[in-house]
């Protein structure tokens, strides 16, 4: 948990009605982010570049997987199978790359689902989890299960430029939200996801009943396409997304910001979300890049 000197500093930054575009964004629905489903051709080609090269740079997508002219991947069965549903996040401060969006593009995730997709369909090797889970989920029928992938944020927008600054881990919480809905929408009872094994304790810590292992403590699975060891985890709609509710809508407005700048705190002790060479953040740094 931050400490009590962070918890007050929040508390003070909330009620001197200061908060932060991002957390006002998710308490309120409108602010810095924008968050929706993309479908035209040249924003998803966006939204797969980004995601293809934060994963690149990341050392979980290998460079001789990627076409350097079009900086996609050379093999993406699912997009071709149209099976990939993709999400992006704006932020409206700042210049926007394609004249269709509402600001630049900070956050990106992918949805690998179908309304006829059984598991074995789909790109998580549910063979690699606990059987009697697997068991118990191959009895869902086609479309229950989803693939979350590609989730992931820039380190750094408008770099060189005033007012510079990283890009809140809320960008990628209203990507979630966003899937969340989409899940629910369409009757969508699990998302399947694998997760860098450090983030696995927050990522707990985060959603508790919201998300769950599919295979013992300690063990990992190798998911086709990424580099190293991967938690996988499964997150039952209506249990995660009343969490993320819970975390946004319930209580006090000071207990519901500061909920949200725990997850970026939380988040930034990940090595992922830090830029390379980056030292880890302190609730200090938080509470600074949040201002």
């Amino acid at each position: 948990m931050p400490d009590k000197t962070f918890r007050e500093k929040v508390q003070k930054f909330v009620a001197q009605r200061e908060l932060p575009l991002e957390i006002f964004r998710e308490l309120h629905g409108s602010g810095r982010y924008v968050t929706r489903q993309v479908v035209e051709e040249e924003e998803v080609t966006h939204n797969r570049q980004f995601a293809t090269s934060r994963f690149v740079g990341l050392g979980k997508i290998a460079v001789g997987a990627v076409n350097t002219t079009t900086g996609l991947l050379k093999n993406d069965r699912y997009h071709d199978l149209g099976m990939s549903r993709y999400f992006s996040a704006f932020d409206t401060t700042i210049e926007p790359e394609l004249p269709s969006y509402p600001g630049g593009l900070v956050a990106v995730g992918k949805l690998i689902w179908a309304p006829d997709a059984t598991m074995d369909k789909l790109s998580t090797p549910f063979e690699q989890i606990d059987p009697r889970l697997e068991e118990e989920m191959r009895l869902l029928g086609p479309g229950k299960v989803a693939d979350l992938r590609s989730l992931a944020k820039r380190d750094h927008v408008a770099v060189g430029m005033p007012g510079a600054r990283r890009t809140s881990q809320v960008a990628t919480l209203s990507v979630l939200r966003e899937m969340y809905a989409f899940a629910e929408a369409n009757d969508i009872e699990y998302l399947a996801a694998g997760l860098e094994p450090e983030a696995w304790p927050d990522y707990y810590l985060r959603f508790r009943g919201g998300v769950e292992l599919m295979h013992a403590e300690g063990l990992s699975m190798q998911f086709p396409g990424i580099q190293g060891d991967q938690v996988g985890i499964r997150m039952p709609i209506k249990e995660s997304y009343q969490r993320y509710k819970e975390a946004t809508l319930v209580g006090p407005l000071s207990m519901r910001a500061l909920r949200l700048m725990m997850m970026e705190y939380y988040a930034h002790k990940v090595p992922s979300y830090q830029a390379k060479g980056g030292a880890r953040l302190t609730p200090a740094d938080i509470l600074l890049i949040l201002s």
